[in-house]
């Protein structure tokens, strides 16, 4: 069975799947590296749904808000229990999730930015790479250069189902979820402390499966 969960947070932009990339590489049979971008969204439909509600209407909507937040956490919830069962087929010893859990598509964090429920609280590591602000705007913005004018976004962000938010909303939003992560437990840590607390733990956690089995 899974027991070791590490899930590693940030904003859009702070290096989450390029370290998961990285860590993928250390030891491919025992730790298995998931990025939640590659998540079966269950409810996609109806997310969609909620968010052109939401576009559509003048003014705060509480009830769409909550629906979504609902919704988009039993779909992350879901789409984690699947990547449970693959990495126990797969007989990893440890799974690290990169990505977030939180959703920026209607402007900020929505959801539940801690429903990991895989193991033992107390087999979970929860941990939140925290850059500079210029970097993550940097970073984020780059990314739409380079997308190309066939690609399914231009579409989605011209009927509003999704959204790009400008730098000042950027700031804030960043902010904001730096503080949901640090309150729901989340260790705020810079790109290469990530990386070293990730392999550490996994280290100490191999050789102790290790020598319960010899044991």
């Amino acid at each position: 069975p899974l027991v070791r969960v590490i899930h590693v947070s940030g904003t859009p932009g702070s290096g989450k799947t390029t370290l998961g990339k990285d860590i993928s590489n250390v030891n491919p049979e025992d730790i298995c590296v998931f990025d939640t971008d590659d998540l079966d969204n269950h409810n996609w439909v109806e997310i969609e749904k909620i968010i052109a509600e939401k576009r559509a209407s003048v003014g705060p909507t509480p009830e769409l808000d909550a629906a979504f937040a609902r919704t988009w956490s039993v779909a992350m919830h879901d789409g984690l229990q699947d990547v449970a069962n693959q990495a126990s087929m797969a007989k990893c010893k440890v799974l690290v999730i990169t990505g977030v859990l939180t959703h920026w598509g209607l402007g900020g964090p929505g959801g539940d930015t801690n429903v990991i429920t895989l193991a033992d609280d107390r087999h979970i590591t929860r941990l939140y790479i925290d850059v500079a602000i210029d970097v993550v705007l940097q970073r984020y913005y780059w990314r739409f250069a380079s997308v190309d004018t066939t690609n399914p976004l231009w579409e989605r962000l011209a009927q509003g189902k999704a959204y790009i938010p400008d730098s000042k909303r950027m700031i804030t939003l960043v902010q904001m979820n730096r503080d949901e992560h640090h309150a729901a437990g989340y260790l705020v840590v810079d790109p290469e402390d990530a990386r070293s607390r990730i392999l550490d733990i996994c280290s100490l956690w191999l050789t102790t499966s290790r020598m319960r089995r010899t044991g």
